[in-house]
């Protein structure tokens, strides 16, 4: 009853539930059928966490809306974990819409000025500058980043948390945004870590190890040919004095 109320309300407004937030109950119609009707995504499909507000459902689109609204203008946004994953969602949704279908489609034009009626210019930018950036990939990849945020507080453990502690914050931007690049410290490789150090140095002696006793191996295979090539000499002379 929840997810036919939700479809109702959205397409009563032009907009689009993401893909997978709830099963299908048409159990003819295969992945492959589905794919040539709705655009692939890139993103990897997660169930969506409840998100509370008095006023419902409708109350959840509206903020989530204005989140899409936020990202499409400001390329990066700071928001509560549940929020920003669905905030995702959508934003794929309406971005894939806009690359599949351009500005000359009818429905398409209705469902981006639905979620972006808050911000019209951004409506300009999704199709004028969003879909050039997004458009020219062959390959099937997502248009935005989703990042955990740390947290704001060092965590206490005999402290009760609730809400927004317990998810806590995540930040989404779009891909190729005009930002400095954001990334996990522990993403990219740090030479002053002491494990990275130890490791160099361990690094260091064992070539330096091999390459002595290489250079041991091959003075005793100098001196082997050398008197093997003595002892020749010697034979051939006893035989020429014979």
């Amino acid at each position: 009853m929840r997810h036919e109320a939700a479809e109702l309300c959205t397409k009563a407004q032009g907009a689009t539930l993401p893909i997978g937030y709830y099963k299908t109950r048409d159990p003819i119609m295969n992945q492959a059928e589905v794919g040539r009707l709705v655009r692939t995504l890139g993103v990897k499909l997660i169930a969506p966490k409840r998100i509370k507000n008095p006023l419902g459902y409708r109350g959840t689109l509206d903020k989530v809306r204005e989140s899409v609204t936020d990202l499409i203008v400001d390329e990066r946004i700071h928001l509560r974990t549940p929020r920003a994953q669905l905030t995702r969602l959508y934003a794929e949704r309406l971005i894939s819409e806009a690359i599949m279908n351009g500005d000359c489609h009818k429905e398409t034009m209705r469902i981006a000025s639905w979620w972006l009626e808050s911000h019209p210019s951004a409506v300009h930018k999704l199709f004028q500058v969003l879909v050039p950036r997004f458009g020219d990939s062959e390959k099937v990849e997502s248009f935005t980043r989703i990042f955990k945020a740390p947290m704001r507080e060092e965590y206490n453990p005999n402290k009760k948390y609730s809400g927004a502690h317990i998810f806590g914050h995540s930040v989404v931007e779009l891909k190729k945004n005009p930002f400095p690049p954001l990334a996990y410290s522990n993403s990219r490789p740090n030479k002053k870590h002491i494990h990275n150090v130890l490791l160099s140095e361990a690094k260091k002696e064992y070539f330096k190890d091999s390459k002595s006793k290489t250079q041991m191996m091959t003075k005793r295979l100098l001196c082997t040919v050398w008197i093997f090539q003595w002892c020749s000499v010697v034979r051939i002379l006893c035989n020429t004095q014979n």
